[in-house]
């Protein structure tokens, strides 16, 4: 956690998301931004066969720019750029 405080990051993950019968509780799945915009997580019960949680969060963002003027092979890609609140 430390190197991640070191670069200005954060983990918003506080709660172990994997666990398998009676198997010790671990936290595999993680969250990093680079920001505070990120509230809310919520874990919720895995799907199907997985033994890892289902995190839902909101973001708290607004958007700067759009752009769609970009092409890939053909396909129009539309760029957003964010910028915390």
């Amino acid at each position: 956690m430390s190197v991640l405080h070191e670069n200005l990051l954060f983990q918003h993950v506080e709660q172990p998301t994997r666990q398998r019968g009676s198997d010790m509780l671990h936290t595999l799945d993680l969250i990093i931004t680079s920001d505070k915009f990120l509230t809310d997580v919520e874990y919720l019960s895995p799907l199907g066969m997985s033994d890892h949680s289902v995190l839902k969060f909101s973001l708290q963002m607004f958007v700067d720019r759009v752009s769609a003027a970009d092409k890939l092979d053909g396909i129009k890609v539309i760029t957003v750029t964010f910028v915390s609140s």
